[in-house]
Protein backbone atom coordinates (compact mmCIF):
# COMPACT_ATOMS: atom_id res chain seq x y z
CA UNK A 1 0.00 0.00 0.00
CA UNK A 2 2.79 2.75 0.93
CA UNK A 3 4.06 1.53 -2.34
CA UNK A 4 1.54 1.43 -4.08
CA UNK A 5 1.03 5.21 -2.82
CA UNK A 6 4.83 6.01 -3.79
CA UNK A 7 4.27 4.70 -7.37
CA UNK A 8 0.83 6.58 -7.97
CA UNK A 9 2.64 9.68 -6.86
CA UNK A 10 5.67 8.96 -8.95
CA UNK A 11 3.53 8.15 -12.51
CA UNK A 12 1.49 11.11 -11.34
CA UNK A 13 4.22 13.81 -11.92
CA UNK A 14 5.77 11.37 -14.47
CA UNK A 15 2.26 12.07 -16.34
CA UNK A 16 2.56 15.71 -15.27
CA UNK A 17 6.04 16.08 -16.60
CA UNK A 18 4.68 14.75 -19.69
CA UNK A 19 2.18 16.93 -20.25
CA UNK A 20 4.02 20.00 -19.77
CA UNK A 21 6.55 18.72 -21.38
CA UNK A 22 4.22 18.72 -24.58
CA UNK A 23 2.48 22.12 -23.46
CA UNK A 24 6.31 23.85 -23.64
CA UNK A 25 6.26 22.19 -27.08
CA UNK A 26 3.86 22.97 -28.76
CA UNK A 27 4.87 26.86 -28.18
CA UNK A 28 7.80 25.59 -29.53
CA UNK A 29 6.47 24.31 -32.47
CA UNK A 30 4.26 27.44 -32.82
CA UNK A 31 7.06 29.97 -32.69
CA UNK A 32 9.26 27.78 -35.29
CA UNK A 33 7.06 29.35 -38.43
CA UNK A 34 7.88 33.26 -37.20
CA UNK A 35 12.29 31.53 -36.15
CA UNK A 36 11.68 30.41 -39.58
CA UNK A 37 10.94 33.70 -41.66
CA UNK A 38 13.37 35.35 -39.37
CA UNK A 39 16.21 32.95 -40.37
CA UNK A 40 15.49 33.43 -44.39
CA UNK A 41 15.41 36.89 -43.78
CA UNK A 42 18.79 37.29 -42.25
CA UNK A 43 19.69 34.68 -44.93
CA UNK A 44 18.46 37.14 -47.39
CA UNK A 45 19.82 40.26 -46.08
CA UNK A 46 23.11 38.63 -45.85
CA UNK A 47 23.06 37.16 -49.65
CA UNK A 48 21.95 40.69 -50.55
CA UNK A 49 24.86 42.23 -49.25
CA UNK A 50 27.27 40.10 -50.65
CA UNK A 51 26.27 40.81 -53.82
CA UNK A 52 26.28 44.23 -53.03
CA UNK A 53 30.07 43.77 -51.60
CA UNK A 54 30.98 41.58 -54.54
CA UNK A 55 29.46 44.14 -57.22
CA UNK A 56 31.66 46.85 -55.16
CA UNK A 57 34.95 44.84 -55.44
CA UNK A 58 34.48 42.98 -59.02
CA UNK A 59 33.38 46.58 -60.53
CA UNK A 60 34.44 49.86 -58.55
CA UNK A 61 37.55 48.40 -56.42
CA UNK A 62 39.46 46.71 -59.59
CA UNK A 63 38.40 50.24 -61.53
CA UNK A 64 40.31 51.84 -58.54
CA UNK A 65 43.26 49.64 -58.67
CA UNK A 66 43.00 50.01 -62.60
CA UNK A 67 43.19 54.17 -62.17
CA UNK A 68 46.19 53.66 -59.64
CA UNK A 69 48.12 51.31 -61.95
CA UNK A 70 47.56 54.39 -64.97
CA UNK A 71 48.52 57.06 -62.33
CA UNK A 72 51.76 55.03 -60.98
CA UNK A 73 52.89 54.25 -64.74
CA UNK A 74 52.00 57.59 -65.63
CA UNK A 75 54.52 58.90 -63.05
CA UNK A 76 57.39 56.46 -63.42
CA UNK A 77 57.15 57.72 -67.35
CA UNK A 78 57.55 61.17 -66.21
CA UNK A 79 60.33 60.16 -63.45
CA UNK A 80 61.97 58.34 -66.44
CA UNK A 81 61.74 61.31 -69.04
CA UNK A 82 63.26 63.42 -65.94
CA UNK A 83 66.12 61.19 -65.22
CA UNK A 84 67.01 60.47 -69.02
CA UNK A 85 66.91 64.51 -69.25
CA UNK A 86 69.04 64.88 -66.25
CA UNK A 87 71.41 62.21 -67.41
CA UNK A 88 72.06 64.44 -70.68
CA UNK A 89 72.65 67.32 -68.82
CA UNK A 90 75.00 65.39 -66.54
CA UNK A 91 76.42 63.30 -69.14
CA UNK A 92 77.25 66.09 -71.51
CA UNK A 93 76.52 64.94 -74.61
CA UNK A 94 76.98 67.30 -76.88
CA UNK A 95 80.18 68.57 -75.74
CA UNK A 96 80.90 64.46 -76.19
CA UNK A 97 79.62 64.87 -79.62
CA UNK A 98 81.50 68.55 -80.63
CA UNK A 99 84.63 66.69 -79.38
CA UNK A 100 84.32 63.78 -81.32
CA UNK A 101 83.65 65.87 -84.25
CA UNK A 102 87.27 67.95 -83.62
CA UNK A 103 88.89 64.99 -83.06
CA UNK A 104 87.54 63.34 -86.35
CA UNK A 105 88.70 66.71 -88.03
CA UNK A 106 91.80 66.69 -86.65
CA UNK A 107 92.30 62.78 -88.17
CA UNK A 108 91.48 64.24 -91.42
CA UNK A 109 94.00 66.90 -91.12
CA UNK A 110 96.59 64.41 -89.86
CA UNK A 111 95.69 62.32 -93.18
CA UNK A 112 95.80 65.11 -95.57
CA UNK A 113 99.15 66.16 -93.97
CA UNK A 114 100.54 62.71 -93.78
CA UNK A 115 99.78 62.90 -97.61
CA UNK A 116 101.61 66.10 -98.33
CA UNK A 117 104.20 65.51 -96.10
CA UNK A 118 104.53 61.80 -98.21
CA UNK A 119 104.75 63.91 -101.53
CA UNK A 120 107.55 66.44 -99.86
CA UNK A 121 109.32 63.34 -98.95
CA UNK A 122 109.21 62.22 -102.42
CA UNK A 123 109.83 65.23 -104.09
CA UNK A 124 112.61 65.56 -102.15
CA UNK A 125 114.10 61.83 -103.15
CA UNK A 126 113.77 63.50 -106.08
CA UNK A 127 115.61 66.49 -105.61
CA UNK A 128 117.75 64.83 -104.44
CA UNK A 129 118.32 61.97 -107.35
CA UNK A 130 118.04 65.36 -109.84
CA UNK A 131 121.13 66.62 -107.59
CA UNK A 132 123.28 63.07 -107.89
CA UNK A 133 123.04 62.89 -111.38
CA UNK A 134 123.71 66.55 -111.94
CA UNK A 135 126.76 65.89 -109.41
CA UNK A 136 128.06 63.02 -111.28
CA UNK A 137 127.54 64.45 -114.86
CA UNK A 138 129.35 67.74 -114.24
CA UNK A 139 132.26 65.52 -112.76
CA UNK A 140 131.94 63.28 -116.25
CA UNK A 141 131.92 66.79 -117.88
CA UNK A 142 134.98 68.08 -115.79
CA UNK A 143 136.84 65.19 -116.10
CA UNK A 144 136.77 64.83 -120.03
CA UNK A 145 137.51 69.03 -120.12
CA UNK A 146 140.36 68.53 -117.52
CA UNK A 147 138.74 71.07 -115.56
CA UNK A 148 138.68 70.45 -111.85
CA UNK A 149 135.80 71.51 -109.72
CA UNK A 150 136.55 73.36 -107.26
Amino acid sequence: SILLFILLVVTSLGCMWFFLGAKTSQNGLDKIPEDITNILHDGDLYMNNTVDELHYLLQENFDEVIDEFKAALSEIGNDFGNFTEDMKININLDEIIDKVNSFLSLIEKFSDTEEEMNNAIASLNNMTDSMKSLTTAGNTHFQCSGDSIP
